[in-house]
Order: structure tokens, then sequence, then C-alpha cells
């Protein structure tokens, strides 16, 4: 774990500050700012938990195992690596909040599936290490960017797990760039490629079945570096000008968040 040393502190609370931004905390001062200010200036427990984040969580789990076994030169079973996720997610689904229409049974089941999937479709792929942390030293006065690597490859690709019904490209692009910009301070070039891999989910019966996987490319460039490093002086200004927006009215974020009694805000 990344230990910040001389933190810089931001946020006007006294019982709370923010220590250093994260492609979570940029997004979030962008759609609800307000989440951000519960959560890291105040230090409130936001207990909203989604079945399909503790599913995804659990895939983290059981692919960061299968990534070791590769780097280590073991043999990568697939049961075993199930075994993996349903460990993680037998320990956690009790923390889960907001089930929709998922059920214990379903999720288990695909899980397994996914992971079956996975190995048909990304068997090739040599790790070089996984769940990398990592930290982005902006400059005196400015908050450092914290993030973590899912998959780098031993042929410098960059590939992070999206397990989401709506993975789309375009709302990963913050923290992919982010990926590619320390990566480019680290070696002084752009790395190959820098991608999602996504859960393609399809719908019946009101069920949720994994259909496959599918990499997304992002061709990440200067001008990505530039855009994210001016959303995190965007987002630093407004953390240090005590702005943190409520979400949008009526646009979903509200319903089932952990926040709600706090915030005040009517669903109607």
């Amino acid at each position: 774990m990344i230990i910040i040393e001389n933190k810089i502190e931001r946020g006007k609370s006294t019982t709370g500050k923010i220590t250093h931004l994260s492609a979570s905390t940029i997004m979030s001062m962008k759609t609800c700012g307000r989440q951000v200010y519960f959560r890291k200036i105040l230090g409130k427990e936001n207990g909203t938990q989604y079945s399909k984040t503790i599913f995804g969580l659990a895939i983290h789990s059981a692919l960061e195992y299968w990534g070791k076994c590769k780097i280590e030169n073991k043999p990568v079973i697939l049961k075993e690596v199930i075994e993996e996720f349903n460990e993680y997610f037998d320990n956690h689904y009790k923390e889960i909040t907001v089930w929709g229409t998922d059920t214990y049974e379903q999720l288990r089941e695909q899980g397994a599936v996914a992971l079956d999937l996975f190995f048909k479709t990304f068997k090739d792929i040599k790790p070089a290490k996984v769940e990398c942390q990592f930290l982005i030293d902006r400059g005196k006065n400015k908050l450092p960017v914290l993030g973590y690597i899912d998959l780098l490859t031993e042929d410098d690709c960059i590939y992070d797990y999206k397990l989401g019904k709506r993975a789309t490209t375009a709302k990963y692009i913050g923290n992919m760039s982010i990926y590619a910009w320390h990566y480019l301070l680290e070696t002084g070039a752009f790395p190959k490629e820098v991608a999602t891999i996504a859960v393609k989910w399809r719908t019946k019966n009101k069920q949720d079945y994994v259909a496959g996987w599918e990499k997304h490319i992002i061709p990440v460039d200067m001008n990505y570096i530039k855009y994210i490093e001016s959303e995190c002086n965007d987002t630093e200004k407004m953390i240090d000008a005590n702005v943190f927006n409520r979400a949008e009215a009526g646009c979903g974020l509200c319903k089932n968040c952990g926040y709600r009694e706090e915030c005040g805000v009517v669903i109607l």
C-alpha cells in the first residue's frame, strides 16, 4: 500500500480531509459532488452496495489470482479460479443492499460462466503485473493522483476489467487516461495499448446473463493526458472552493444513494 507522505489536505471540514485524487473522485465531482463531500470530507459511510458491484469485485479477485499464477508460471486451473470467485462472493454478498433482479444463485452461476469465457477469449494474454497501485505526483501544493491498474502485460498493454451493464468506452476515458499518464511518467513512452475488457450482458426473462467479453481500445495520446490534467485541476479548484454540487434531479443517481437522508433529496 502506498503511504502518502507530506500530505496536502483539501477541504474545509475539521473531521475529514481529501489527501489525493482518483478517477472515481473526479467523476463523482462531476456527477454528484455531494457524495464526495459526505464520504471524504465528513467521513460518513455509504450503506448502499449493488449486487453487480460485489459480483465485479469477486471477478477482479479471481482474475488477480489468475494473473499471479501466470506471472509465477504456475498451472492455471479454471476450477481454482472459479473457487477464488466463489470465496470472495460468499464472504461479501451479505453486504449487498440493492439486488434488483439478481439472485445469489444466478450471480454465482454467471461468475463461473464469465471466467470460463474469459479463459477462452484471452488465453494468449501474458500478465507482467496485476493490481498495480501507483501515485502520480502533480507537483508542489497539488493533490497526487492515486490509482490501480488491473493488468499490465509483458508487451506493455494496460487493461482494466469492467463488469457493469453500462460499461461504455466514453465512461472510462478518465481513468484509462490516468493509467497511461502514470505509464508515460514511469517509462517515458505510451503503452502499446490501453483498453477496457468488459463483460457483455444479455437480459432474458428479466435475468442477466454473461454473453462474453469484448475489448474496447482507447487511443490515448497527449491530448488525453492534457484533458485529464485539466480535470484534476478543475476538481481541485472545486474542492478548495467548497463546491460540492448535488446530482441533477431525475438522473437516477439519488434513488439508491446511501446519503439520501443527509442530502435531503426528494424522489418523486
